[in-house]
Parts: structure tokens; C-alpha cells; sequence
């Protein structure tokens, strides 16, 4: 079940079309992109927040600087497993 849970969440939780073409410009702009994995520490200073967290099937930690996090994991509370995603602006 725990592999198989995030394609159920995908499509459980589908955008409407009109969210989803503002997505997708935001992505071919550069200015937002998808992660998934294990947060490992969320901290925000004047300028936006440093993100630490271990991806999707990786050992190796990734530590981004980004202007806003947004909590993709629905009406689960626990959000040491999330799906991470960060907009530049």
C-alpha cells in the first residue's frame, strides 16, 4: 500500500483545468518544480525558506533556497513525507 499510495494520490486529488494550465506555464517559465521525498527541516529567514530533504528513492540530502514551499500532501497531517512544491517568485 505505501508504494502504491502516491499514483492513487495523484489522481485522487486532480487539479481543475484551469489550476492545471497555470501550473504547467509556471513550469515551462522555470518559476515552479515538483519534488518528492522525505523533508528533513523547513527554515524561513527574510528572503524565503532553506528546505532540507531526502528524495524519492535517494540516500543523498538536497537542500534547496526557495521563496515558497507549499504542503502537496493532502489531509494527512504528518508531513515528514511530502511531496515538495517550490516557486521562485
Amino acid at each position: 500500500m505505501r508504494d502504491l499510495r502516491p499514483f492513487w494520490e495523484i489522481h485522487r486529488h486532480r487539479l481543475a483545468p484551469q489550476t492545471a494550465a497555470v501550473a504547467d506555464r509556471l513550469v515551462a517559465e522555470g518559476r515552479l518544480k515538483f519534488y518528492a521525498g522525505r523533508l528533513q527541516s523547513l527554515e524561513a529567514d527574510a528572503t524565503g525558506v532553506h528546505a532540507m530533504f531526502r528524495g524519492r528513492r535517494s540516500i543523498q540530502h538536497v537542500s534547496l533556497k526557495v521563496a515558497k514551499v507549499i504542503n502537496c500532501t493532502g489531509p494527512r497531517t504528518d508531513c515528514s513525507y511530502q511531496r515538495l512544491v517550490i516557486s521562485g517568485r
